[in-house]
């Protein structure tokens, strides 16, 4: 074994392990031996893309894939980066070029999501059952499954998921993807069992008790819904998202002297929306559920991401640089909604058909991100100014 290949064999031992950061230290030896061999470099950037280094994880990849164009992974991979930095025109024409002479499911399975983020749901799904024909490993049956979702095809994707759990029942993403679903489609029982056997498989995940007491929460058990939020908040660690459920959860109920404990539990640890993301370890633009519970001294903002469906949904969370403002809103005005809008936006948008169940007020901005679609139904969103704004915010029964 050359030198080269020894440095080459110790770093993908680590890699293997999830030890990112050793593992490139010995693909960046092996460059040093031998800068014209491609490996060091693809390895390299497998490494960089789990460290969360796109950047470099591009420029290593590049390399790789300039100096051997022969060898169609490495042209994946870097198609398959390209498109993480938004570049989706050069990705899809790279991903061709494999495809005129290599029919590799990793192929269509990255065609499917370039189509995803391109907005063409029809060409995703074709490549999505495309992968998941010439390969039914999880992966790719999961990612054929939350792309039929997302086209309103939830029976077909269930009918997948239901084999998947029965072949596997340790599937856990099958399991949560199943309870979305049913939650997607009001079966509540269902969901209810799915939820349950997701914390059977893995019961030291905060999401699962905050998502069963969610689920209770809207079967009016609230007694059981404050247990398993709390329950949610005993395992969560540094994770600051069940705290915020927590206090979601008494804000609904006007249990504002509760709500204020929780929420002092992370106002030191959280800083902006940035460090929220961080923390959860999530996107900033990926779905948080819909909160428009307090308005005044600007203190409500929001966030999106992509639900299990993959639907945009909104989050609302406290600005924690306004918490004197809120403390001082609840505790000494009998009504919250009458402070005044400090927003410099003039134009705020609503979804008529989702409006009375959500209470979203999305501003313009995001309205824009949105394509004026409401993440929900999908309808157009309508305008309404500051004038209309304060007068729908002041018939919410904030007391």
């Amino acid at each position: 074994m050359t030198d080269y290949d020894e440095e080459i064999r110790k770093g993908f031992e680590l890699l293997s392990n999830g030890e990112y950061e050793e593992s490139l230290e010995y693909f960046l030896k092996a460059m040093e031996i031998d800068a014209a061999r491609p490996d060091a470099y693809s390895l390299a950037s497998e490494a960089l893309v789990e460290m969360g280094d796109i950047e470099k994880a591009k420029k290593h990849a590049e390399k790789a894939y300039n100096l051997d164009r022969e060898r169609p992974e490495f042209a994946l991979q870097y198609a398959s980066i390209i498109m993480a930095l938004g570049d989706m025109k050069q990705s899809l024409n790279m991903v061709n070029d494999v495809l005129k002479n290599h029919d590799m499911v990793e192929a269509h399975y990255i065609k499917s999501n370039i189509y995803e983020n391109m907005g063409d749901e029809k060409k995703a799904l074709i490549e999505a059952e495309a992968a998941y024909k010439m390969d039914k490993n999880p992966e790719y049956a999961l990612n054929f499954c939350r792309i039929m979702e997302e086209a309103g095809k939830i029976e077909e994707s269930m009918k997948i998921l239901k084999e998947m759990v029965k072949a596997d029942p340790q599937n856990l993403e099958a399991f949560y993807m199943l309870f979305r679903d049913s939650l997607a489609m009001n079966r509540i029982g269902d969901a209810l069992n799915y939820i349950m056997e997701c914390i059977a498989i893995d019961d030291q995940q905060p999401a699962f008790f905050s998502d069963l007491a969610s689920l209770l929460d809207e079967m009016d058990d609230e007694k059981l819904a404050e247990k398993y939020y709390e329950k949610a908040v005993e395992i969560s660690g540094d994770d600051v998202e069940p705290m915020l459920d927590l206090a979601e959860f008494y804000l609904d109920r006007e249990y504002y002297d509760r709500a204020m404990e929780i929420i002092d539990l992370v106002k030191e640890s959280i800083k902006s929306d940035e460090d929220i993301a961080q923390a959860i370890n999530e996107k900033v633009n990926e779905v948080r559920r819909e909160l428009n519970l307090l308005n005044g001294f600007n203190v409500l903002k929001y966030n999106t991401k992509r639900n299990a469906s993959g639907w945009l949904v909104f989050k609302w969370y406290l600005d924690f640089n306004k918490l004197k403002e809120l403390y001082e809103t609840v505790h000494k005005t009998e009504n919250a909604m009458n402070s005044v809008i400090t927003s410099d936006c003039n134009d705020f948008f609503i979804c008529e058909n989702c409006y009375e169940n959500n209470k979203a007020i999305i501003p313009f901005d995001k309205a824009v991100d949105l394509n004026f679609k409401c993440p929900e139904c999908h309808r157009n969103l309508k305008r309404i100014d500051k004038e209309n704004l304060i007068n729908l915010i002041s018939k919410l029964e904030i007391k």
